[in-house]
Parts: C-alpha cells; sequence; structure tokens
C-alpha cells in the first residue's frame, strides 16, 4: 500500500467498529462502498484509530491499511517513523463497539 493509497481508504472510512473475538475485540473499518477491511483481528479495545501516512505498525500484515494503524486511548497520538522522527496521524477515527 502506498500513500495514495491510504489516503483512499482514509476518505472511504464511513466508521470504525470493534466486534468481541474471544477474549479480544477485532476492529473492523466500515468503508462508504460497503465493503469492510480487518485492522486488528483479536486485542484489548482501545477507543481510538490513528491512520498515518507511513507504516508504523509491525504486528499487521504486510500492504494493508493495518500496517498503517494504531490502536491508542485518545486521537491524535504520534507515531515514531523509522528514522526516529515522530509524526501526527493523517486521521483519526472513534472506535464504536458493536451492539
Amino acid at each position: 500500500m502506498d500513500n495514495q493509497s491510504i489516503i483512499a481508504f482514509v476518505a472511504n472510512v464511513n466508521s470504525v467498529i470493534a466486534v468481541k473475538a474471544g477474549k479480544g475485540f477485532k476492529v473492523i473499518a466500515e468503508m462508504k462502498d460497503g465493503s469492510e477491511v480487518v485492522l486488528k483481528k483479536s486485542g484489548k479495545l482501545k477507543p481510538f484509530v490513528n491512520v498515518f501516512d507511513f507504516a508504523c505498525n509491525g504486528n499487521a500484515p504486510i500492504d494493508t491499511a493495518a500496517e498503517f494503524c494504531t490502536f491508542n486511548n485518545k486521537a491524535g497520538v504520534q507515531a515514531m517513523t523509522w528514522d526516529s522522527h515522530r509524526k501526527s496521524p493523517i486521521a483519526s477515527f472513534q472506535v464504536t463497539e458493536a451492539a
């Protein structure tokens, strides 16, 4: 995934939901076109997803939108780049727990 693709992804996100999955939660981005993108398969629920224009999530599959996302307790949390600089996210989404 390149910068243009991640910007298109951000523009197409309608909402982000968390669904109970085993002992944790699966985080899914619901897109405006009706499709769904899994951002996190399972883990602790964090209320925000911060999306960056560089790959910052080493636990995510390569070449997926998840690779550009971090999960935090607040919006706008900066992430460390590969060359030790801090960058702000290009977008932040609040995670809604599905009923």
